[in-house]
Order: structure tokens, then sequence, then C-alpha cells
């Protein structure tokens, strides 16, 4: 899967994402701010169900801000990237499940984390534009469960039967706020369910057909659901949608969606 060709024709793009992913974790590794920086897309944002998301807008802001004292603290020695499953691919977008573990010095586990990655090309190349963090140790450890998955992608089709009715009220009950929605080199936040509201009703509108709805990565408070369907009948549409648990709701923090 990490070969097929993008819908540009050129036969390397699955490489590339995939080359993307591995150069964020020698960037981390490497604990220089401007490496580690310019293995990421911008903005950039990463959405996780136990600390608040912030956007960074620009490289400059990310590399001043960023330390590795915490993790040093913890033992750290170097991370290891997991294996990553690319979902979907397109010219300058894939959707890749994947995630780290952290090591120490003797070779020993830290901690693990599975992520879910937004990679994108823009004119300066691929890299990592955000990133889905579930922050909850393994899949034994986070709780994950059939249920959680049930639950999720029983949100993320109610999201999109509210979408296709032009429900919008529906819609945004069923989005958590700040909600994210990544774009190649951009990206859209919403801080309240009104800004939400006001921009589905006043945004274009397509029929979407679901073919495909799975739970593709999660936890106990957080699940990535992978989709995929048609639009207007035609044209194919993939994304994934970050969905998190506040309490006993479950409700979509971020979104990449693409087109082709």
């Amino acid at each position: 899967m990490d070969h097929a060709p993008a819908r540009d024709g050129t036969s390397t793009d699955g490489d590339t994402a995939t080359a993307a992913y591995w150069r964020f974790f020698e960037a981390f590794n490497s604990r220089d701010p401007e490496q580690f920086s310019g293995a990421l897309n911008y903005p950039h944002v990463r959405v996780s169900p136990r600390r608040a998301s912030r956007m960074v807008p620009t490289a400059a802001a990310h590399a001043a801000a960023v330390s590795w004292d915490a993790v040093l603290a913890t033992g750290w020695d170097h991370t290891e990237g997991h294996d990553p499953e690319i979902l979907h691919l397109a010219a300058d977008r894939a959707h890749i499940v994947g995630g780290w573990t952290r090591v120490n010095a003797s070779g020993g586990n830290v901690l693990v984390n599975r992520v879910t990655y937004v990679v994108t090309r823009v004119p300066s190349g691929w890299g990592i534009q955000c990133r889905f963090g579930t922050d909850a140790g393994d899949a034994e450890q986070a709780g994950e469960t059939s249920a959680n998955h049930e639950r999720a992608v029983a949100v993320v089709e109610g999201y999109i039967d509210a979408y296709n009715d032009r429900h919008w009220a529906r819609c945004v009950n069923l989005v958590a706020t700040p909600h994210f929605r990544v774009d190649v080199g951009a990206l859209r936040e919403w801080q309240s369910r009104e800004e939400m509201w006001a921009a589905l009703r006043d945004g274009p509108w397509h029929f979407i057909t679901p073919l495909s709805i799975h739970a593709a990565q999660g936890t106990d408070d957080s699940v990535t659901v992978a989709f995929e369907g048609l639009v207007d009948g035609g044209q194919a549409v993939k994304g994934v949608f970050f969905v998190t648990r506040t309490g006993d709701e479950w409700a979509i923090a971020a979104r990449s969606v693409m087109v082709e």
C-alpha cells in the first residue's frame, strides 16, 4: 500500500509520505528545535483528549516553544517509531496510523503511544501537519474496547446523516470545541458550536454516500474513525475523524477529509 500511485501519476508519493513519517522521529531524536520544527507542516496542531490543543502557525513559533526537558526527566534516551499503516493516500495528503515508543538508555520502554498522522505536501515538501494523539499507552493499558469503537463510529455516522439532511443543529451537537479541520497547508479552527453551525449553514453542501466507516485506532477516551464514500454520487471522498470523550459524551474533535 505504501507504493500506491498518487492521483497525479507519480508512484513515489506513498514513499515520500512515509519518509516524512520517519523523518519526524529522526528530527525529534535530534533534540534540535529547528530540525524538529522542519519535519512539520504549518499551521500545525496536535489534538489530544488529555491536553489542550493549540494551533502553531509557523516553524519559528514551534522552534521557540519546543523543549525536551520534561521528556528527558522521564529517563528518555530516544524514540522509536511504530510501523506505519497508510489509510488514505492522495497526491498531496496521506492519513497514517502509527505511533511511537520512548526508550531509555538501557533499551527499556518509557512510554508507548499510538497516533494518527495527517501528512501533507506543500511547496516545501511533505511533513506532518496534524497529529491525533491517543496519549494513553498501548491498547491493553489504554482500555481500548470494541464498545468504544462502536460509539465513535456511531458519532461519525450520525454526523454524516445529519449533514446529508442539512440538519446543522444535529451536526454541531456531535462536534467538540475547539474543533479543527485540517487541509493541505491550512487549518480551520472553530471555538464554539455556534461558529460551526454558521459555517455549515453558509458553506457549500454536497450529499455524501458512505461506503465504509470503521475504527482505525483508539483508547478509552479517543478513537480515530476512517471513512470512505462518494460525494454527489461520483467523486471519491476519504477522511479521518478524531472522536474524543468528555465524561459520557463522545464528539468529533478534528477531521481531515480529501476529495479525489
